[in-house]
């Protein structure tokens, strides 16, 4: 067993100290204790002593309290018990129509948004009331508009509908010929809806007139946005807002209204979709250290495995019935912005001990999450979901970056608490040996620099704590497109 020396404890402490005035509450306590413990080991293996073995470091990491063995390999370990207990959470039935008029005046203004967003998040909707309370989740009606606002609203919709439509359907095949951007998203459209939930009731068989209407929004939905056009994914989004609505036009507005949440998972760049992978793994590392460490290990940390959940929310992992339910919870924004993460670490979750039990690597674990598709419980991952977000929301210590992912606010540490830091590293920088003036410092600094602005998410395009050279970077981008050639086929 190897123990701190004297040296190594003060430096252990005067980096510890440093954090704790300076880093938190940007970076999780945790990782604050891997980023010191690494920054001393490493640095005064070079400036006190010779570098020792890999059972040796486990060891060092083993003596210091929290912190659990280390399997060979693991390059991270975070102290856990950071978080408040994740509390249990109840759901409700799902609203009614009796329950709904509760929440509307005689003309039909809804009196507390809020409120029903909420009773929607806890149950959902009923589906003899799902039609009408889509059109003003996805914005296509306005909550304070009256009945007979709301049927003005639809008839002058209707007619920019067709109108648009219209525009489309006069280009002839010779103005086609030069027009090889719409050609293009044209052929693209027609593929895809063609094979576009063909099992369910209201899609399958022959010249079935609504896959006819699927094809027609999104083809007016690429003259209707043009700069964006039509990607793989769309028609997945769309049809079960054509199966709730039932109306072409209808459904055509209340897409618009979804893609002006989700546009950014069609960025050609795919920008939008790393953002989201980079954004569960902030809050995996947060809320389960263990299983970041072994996603790490195990190279896949990018969490690729999540693409198919993230970009078409769900819809390819649950059955019709779920995937309704799920988009009417996210939709209403509560209990935080971006709960659709919430859910798919939630379901890391449940498939934690799985994956770890059975040592799966990446490739192992795409084929499992593609494995559960259809076999989720949706009502248990909505609670397990929510019991995160209320347990993250009720702790100290939890990373500014993710905070803010959840809409929460940002914590500042006491003044008390700085004032006692401040102390206790004036008594410890007094520095007698001169053991912290040397090159030490500036070796272990620029160590804790790079790793905290990677913790705390200031630096999102960092995969490790070293640089990425550029092979690295083809490999990550050659598994990236794997992944996506899994999930999607």
């Amino acid at each position: 067993m190897i123990n701190l020396t004297g040296v190594e404890n003060k430096v252990f402490r005067y980096y510890a100290i440093y954090a704790r005035i300076y880093l938190l509450p940007r970076v999780a306590a945790c990782d604050i204790y891997v980023i010191c413990i690494i920054a001393v080991y490493n640095g005064v293996e070079g400036y006190v002593r010779e570098s020792e073995g890999e059972e040796d470091v486990a060891e060092l990491f083993h003596s210091l309290n929290g912190f659990e063995d280390l399997e060979p390999g693991y390059e991270l370990l975070t102290k856990k018990g950071m978080l408040a207990e994740r509390p249990s959470v109840d759901r409700l039935l799902p609203l009614t129509h009796d329950d709904f008029q509760q929440f509307v005046d005689d003309d039909g203004r809804v009196l507390d948004v809020d409120l029903l967003k909420q009773r929607i998040f806890k149950g959902g909707i009923h589906p003899n009331l799902r039609r009408e309370l889509w059109c003003f989740l996805l914005g296509h009606n306005h909550w304070n508009a009256t009945y007979i606002q709301r049927e003005e609203n639809k008839r002058e919709k209707e007619n920019l509908y067709f109108t648009m439509k219209q525009q489309w359907k006069t280009i002839t095949l010779d103005q086609e010929s030069r027009f090889c951007a719409f050609k293009e998203r044209k052929s693209l459209i027609e593929k895809d809806v063609s094979r576009t939930d063909r099992n369910h009731p209201f899609f399958e068989g022959e010249h079935n007139p609504n896959v006819v209407l699927l094809h027609d929004i999104l083809m007016t939905y690429v003259m209707y946005n043009f700069d964006l056009g039509y990607v793989q994914g769309m028609s997945d989004l769309l049809a079960p807002i054509l199966y709730v609505t039932q109306n072409e036009a209808t459904a055509f507005w209340c897409f618009v209204g979804y893609m002006d949440m989700v546009y950014r998972n069609f960025d050609m760049d795919q920008s939008g979709m790393k953002q989201q992978l980079m954004d569960v793994h902030q809050i995996v590392r947060v809320v389960d250290p263990e299983l970041m460490s072994y996603l790490e290990v195990r190279d896949s940390a990018n969490f690729y495995f999540c693409f198919r959940w993230l970009l078409v929310r769900f819809k390819r992992e649950l059955n019709y019935t779920s995937t309704l339910r799920l988009w009417e919870v996210i939709w209403t924004g509560h209990p935080c912005p971006n709960f659709h993460l919430l859910v798919a670490v939630a379901l890391l979750d449940t498939e934690k001990n799985t994956i770890m039990e059975n040592k799966f690597g990446f490739t192992e674990i795409l084929k499992h999450i593609n494995d559960i598709s259809l076999r989720i419980d949706l009502e248990s991952t909505l609670k397990k979901a929510e019991g995160i977000y209320l347990q993250i929301s009720k702790s100290n210590n939890v990373p500014d970056s993710v905070r803010k992912l959840l809409g929460l606010p940002i914590q500042e540490p006491s003044t008390s608490h700085k004032e006692e830091v401040v102390q206790e590293a004036q008594l410890l920088t007094s520095d007698e040996d001169g053991s912290l003036s040397g090159g030490l410092v500036g070796v272990v600094s620029s160590m804790i620099g790079s790793a905290v602005r990677h913790l705390s998410g200031d630096d999102l395009t960092t995969v490790s704590l070293e640089a990425v050279s550029s092979t690295e970077q083809e490999e990550a981008e050659k598994k990236f497109e794997t992944a996506l050639s899994h999930q999607f086929v």
